[in-house]
């Protein structure tokens, strides 16, 4: 960079520009330790219990889950009247036919979704293949 462009910038020579943090890395691995001692707490609870070194509370906004903890099961809390519950639909959608839609509870692990192909698959095999036998 020429001497013209760094008289430009007022701030060039100093380091560690922006915002500061406002926890240490102690605070963190104290509010990890916090996080992972009992993972069903909302991010407004752990700001409650959390205290930093220098004796400042932080809002619920600011303590945040890591993103990768962000699809755990825990995290997810349902909020449905009545208990909820999921009902899960697995179809087939050819393009020139309607396909049947197949209801199933649970997970679908493998047998069970060998079995849904099984079962949803052959109207569409009948209907669209020939087969010749030229022996």
């Amino acid at each position: 960079m020429c001497q013209k462009g760094k008289a430009e910038f007022i701030f060039f020579k100093f380091n560690e520009q922006g915002r500061k943090k406002p926890s240490t890395e102690d605070d963190d691995r104290q509010l990890l330790y916090i996080m992972k001692k009992d993972r069903t707490k909302s991010s407004q609870m752990l700001a409650a219990e959390w205290i930093l070194s220098n004796d400042k509370k932080l809002c619920g906004s600011t303590v945040r889950r890591r993103l990768i903890k962000n699809n755990e099961p825990f995290n997810f809390v349902p909020r449905v009247q009545g208990g909820g519950g999921t009902v899960s639909v697995w179809g087939c959608m050819p393009g020139d036919a309607c396909g049947s839609l197949i209801i199933y509870t649970g997970k679908m692990n493998g047998p069970a979704y060998i079995k849904t192909i099984q079962d949803a698959l052959p109207i569409f095999i009948e209907n669209k293949f020939d087969t010749v036998n030229d022996n």
